[in-house]
């Protein structure tokens, strides 16, 4: 039993929840660059976008297939992680995008959208151990209180047994 409150004592700060959060949102599909059109555009780095969706940032910026962004408000775009993380990191904020655009350097200021996502995350806060002392002495005198109890109550059920077969007795 013992062990069973100590488990219970420390998973009970351990908690797994979804939350929903706000995410920037641009629009677009996109691929990374490979080393050749890395070498045709003369850039070390950036993705390509493949779609636009209607009625998006992207559109509204007036993006379009083939675009290669590289830079958002100073921030490398590396690879599709990064502009995914410069996007998210900024709902309904106005960005600098930097972008290439049939071999001309062009920017475009764009106001992102935002979207909710579902993400997981685990949240551990565990008690210092004055506290994970006074919750097992809590819970150690709460199991002693209901032992006792139920120790009076296997009595009680004892005598009504005794009684119950005394009365058949005399019958």
């Amino acid at each position: 039993m013992k062990k069973l409150l100590v488990i219970t004592a420390l998973l009970i700060p351990l908690f797994m929840f979804a939350e929903v959060e706000t995410i920037g949102y641009f629009g677009i599909l996109s691929e990374p660059l490979n080393d050749a059109m890395k070498a045709a555009l003369d850039l070390d780095h950036g993705v390509i976008i493949t779609k636009v969706y209607e009625d998006t940032p992207a559109e509204k910026g007036g993006f379009e297939n083939g675009d290669v962004i590289y830079e958002i408000d100073g921030e490398m775009i590396v690879d599709i992680d990064a502009l995914k993380k410069v996007i998210a990191d900024r709902p309904n904020k106005k960005v600098v995008i930097k972008f290439l655009r049939s071999g001309d350097h062009s920017k475009e200021s764009v106001t992102l959208g935002e979207k909710e996502k579902e993400v997981f995350k685990f949240k551990l806060e565990m008690p210092d151990m004055e506290e994970m002392q006074e919750m097992l002495a809590k819970g150690k005198a709460e199991f002693k209180d209901q032992l006792e109890n139920l120790e009076k109550e296997i009595e009680m059920l004892k005598k009504e047994i005794e009684e119950i077969k005394r009365q058949l007795q005399e019958q």
